[in-house]
């Protein structure tokens, strides 16, 4: 009765989470539209986030090595040690960027404008990230959701307050201060959870984790990667399209976080139990049940969105704008809609394997898929200038992706199996 409640309690939140950024993202559209504003604001963000990925080279793998350490002592030590190496990281990281920036015109004037405020949060997105994996493994699941409802409601009454302003930059700082906010909130609770203590260096535990986060971010940076070059042709060679595929992007990933996300969040806590106990009916079972609940439902919600997402685009672009892009609109949106379907049937596969520690496998299997893309990308650079071709030049690497971490989850269960036997 508690996991049912706690289960609809996260898909409560999750519900907030999309009704509150689908908010941030219908006002901030109805203000910025389709122009140099909204995309260099857009583009600021997928710069921001793989620059973000090299933080997380040190510490993503925290939940995965938190829950394998038997240890107690040196699982809550761990959580304090990674707090004040993540501060030293993130402050180089920070610097490394201002000096990049300044000596280099890489960026344009607006989206520089935007970053280098926004790059600060560098110093709390981390700790916040860290210790949101430390609810998680405690199934305490409700503090994602906090800190990104938080975070659009934040950004939606600053847009408000100052609509159509051209300049960014009060965004920015708004995010910066809650993010500062919200780390004090939920570190408090990490302390009162884990009761407070000065972290001493444990070489073996900080050596796994960083060990094993730099082999899963280096494979991420490389998955990410290609939507960075793909959003550099867009704005280049197809003005306008990068904020319509933003936009889009945003409500077809907030249909995955409420229906996919909240399920495989308590999936992912409950396969390494099943995975200690060698449990490998439980693991299919709830494999099974993970797709049963989610994809037909996503599929359905889909539909749904397919039917209305004209109209939704027509409250903040303008009525012939969206008729002109309409087949443009719908061609993304079903681009979006296959592509995260292969990324749920691919997830529960790939938790296996990080549970697993085999952030080794998954970053060949990544490097592999990157190289696909390349490929794909150069004979599309070669042959083609068609706005279609080049957004299904994700799905080679995708399903790439999701044959091979099948392949390997089964060998791994396979491999279980036969020594139980």
């Amino acid at each position: 009765m508690i996991n049912f409640l706690k289960s609809y309690s996260v898909n409560l939140l999750s519900l907030l989470n999309i009704i509150f950024n689908f908010l941030f993202t219908l006002i901030f559209g109805y203000f910025y539209k389709v122009s140099h504003i909204a995309d260099s604001y857009f583009l600021s963000l997928i710069i921001y986030n793989n620059i973000f990925v090299i933080v997380q080279l040190f510490y993503s793998t925290f939940f995965n090595v938190y829950l394998y350490i038997e240890d107690e002592k040196k699982r809550d030590n761990l959580y304090y040690l990674l707090l004040t190496i993540l501060i030293i990281i993130s402050t180089l990281i920070i610097t490394i960027y201002f000096i990049i920036t300044s000596s280099f015109t890489i960026l344009s004037v607006d989206t520089k404008k935007y970053l280098d405020i926004y790059v600060f949060t560098l110093f709390f997105t981390p700790l916040v990230g860290i210790s949101i994996q430390l609810m998680n493994a405690k199934k305490e699941f409700f503090y994602a959701y906090y800190y990104t409802i938080g975070r659009s409601l934040v950004a939606t009454i600053l847009v408000l307050i100052n609509k159509y302003k051209q300049d960014l930059s009060f965004l920015a700082y708004g995010y910066l201060i809650y993010d500062f906010l919200f780390f004090l909130l939920i570190f408090n609770k990490s302390t009162k959870l884990l009761q407070f203590k000065i972290p001493y260096f444990d070489k073996e535990t900080v050596s796994i984790v960083m060990q094993k986060s730099f082999l899963d971010k280096a494979g991420q940076f490389l998955v990410g990667l290609p939507e960075l070059f793909i959003s550099n042709i867009l704005t280049h060679n197809f003005p306008g399209i990068l904020s319509i595929y933003s936009y889009i992007k945003k409500f077809t990933t907030s249909l995955t976080q409420f229906i996919f996300i909240p399920q495989f969040t308590i999936f992912s806590t409950n396969i390494a139990n099943f995975l200690r106990e060698k449990n490998i009916n439980a693991i299919l079972n709830g494999m099974k049940k993970l797709w049963k609940k989610t994809v037909p439902l996503y599929l359905l919600n889909s539909i749904i969105l397919a039917i209305v997402i004209k109209y939704i685009l027509q409250i903040f672009l303008d009525n012939s704008y969206v008729e002109e892009n309409i087949f443009n609109i719908y061609a993304i949106y079903v681009i979006l809609l296959i592509q995260n379907i292969f990324i749920m049937l691919e997830y529960p596969f790939g938790i296996v394997i990080n549970q697993k520690l085999l952030f080794s496998y998954a970053l060949k299997v990544k490097a592999l898929s990157f190289i696909i893309f390349i490929i794909f990308l150069f004979s599309y650079k070669m042959y083609m200038n068609n706005l279609y071709i080049l957004l299904l030049l994700f799905m080679p690497s995708i399903l790439f992706m999701f044959i091979a971490y099948r392949r390997k989850t089964l060998n791994i269960l396979q491999a279980i199996g036969e020594k139980n036997a």
